[in-house]
C-alpha cells in the first residue's frame, strides 16, 4: 500500500509560537488529510487505514518549512492506474499539504509532489503479522 513521505517539515515552527502538544495535532490532522486524500482518488480502490504517511527527521533545521517536498512510494502498478489517475493522485495529495501548509506554515512557499511511480507488485515481499503467525 502507499506511502506518502512529507520532506523538510520544521520540528515545530520557528515563526509560530506553538506548543508541541498543538503542534502535534496540527501534524495529526495533517496526516488524516493526505490519508483522506489518497483515498478520495476512488479507483485506486484504498482505504485511509492503509495510506502510511511518514515525516523524516532533517538534520538540517535550516530552511525547514520554506519547501515541502512530498514523495509517493509503494503504489503497486495494476491496469486501472493510468497516468491519469496517477497525475489526480498526486494533486489531491498537493491539495492536502498544501492546506496545512497555508494554516500552519506562513514561510512556506513550496509544495512539490514527485511524481508517484508505480511498482511491480511481483517485486515486493509482503507480509502480515498477527495471531496466527
Amino acid at each position: 500500500m502507499p506511502i506518502v513521505r512529507i520532506n523538510l517539515l520544521p520540528a515545530v515552527p520557528a515563526s509560530i509560537e506553538f506548543e508541541a502538544k498543538k503542534w502535534q495535532q496540527a501534524l495529526e490532522g495533517l496526516i488524516e488529510s493526505v490519508q483522506q486524500a489518497v483515498a478520495s482518488v476512488e479507483i485506486l480502490g484504498i482505504t485511509p487505514d492503509k495510506v502510511t504517511v511518514l515525516m523524516p527527521h532533517d538534520l538540517v533545521k535550516k530552511g525547514l518549512g520554506e519547501e515541502l517536498i512530498v514523495e509517493i512510494l509503494g503504489l503497486y502498478g495494476n491496469p486501472e492506474r493510468k497516468p491519469a489517475v496517477i497525475k489526480q493522485l498526486a494533486a489531491v495529495v498537493a491539495d492536502a499539504v498544501e492546506r496545512f501548509a497555508k494554516e500552519h506554515l506562513p514561510q512556506c512557499r513550496l509544495v512539490e509532489v514527485l511524481q508517484p511511480r508505480l511498482v511491480d507488485p511481483c517485486a515486493c515481499s509482503v507480509r502480515t503479522i498477527g495471531e496466527d503467525s
